[in-house]
């Protein structure tokens, strides 16, 4: 709901010419729709699963996968130093 929500605004804002959303959450379906098509701006998608929505495909300006290596590459580090705070097996 939060992406949403400021997604609309800083479009209305007219925060960004173009946005990228890292999801494949197809609820963001009709915030990207409304800002593509009725406020005339880019929202793409950079898709962090191996195969992105279709639904999100139809509204999406354009597509990108991100790469296994490069998600892994991104992450804290595990546990995070200083701390006991560790990361989930699967990730």
């Amino acid at each position: 709901m939060n992406l949403a929500t400021h997604l609309l605004h800083d479009a209305w804002s007219d925060a960004f010419d173009v946005a990228a959303v890292i999801s494949n959450d197809t609820d963001l379906c009709e915030p990207i729709k409304i800002v593509n098509a009725e406020l005339n701006k880019v929202v793409g998608v950079l898709c962090p699963a191996a195969s992105c929505s279709q639904p999100l495909r139809n509204v999406a300006k354009f597509v990108k996968h991100i790469r296994t290596a490069h998600l892994a590459a991104a992450q804290f580090p595990d546990p995070i130093p200083g701390t006991t705070i560790t990361k989930p097996t699967t990730w």
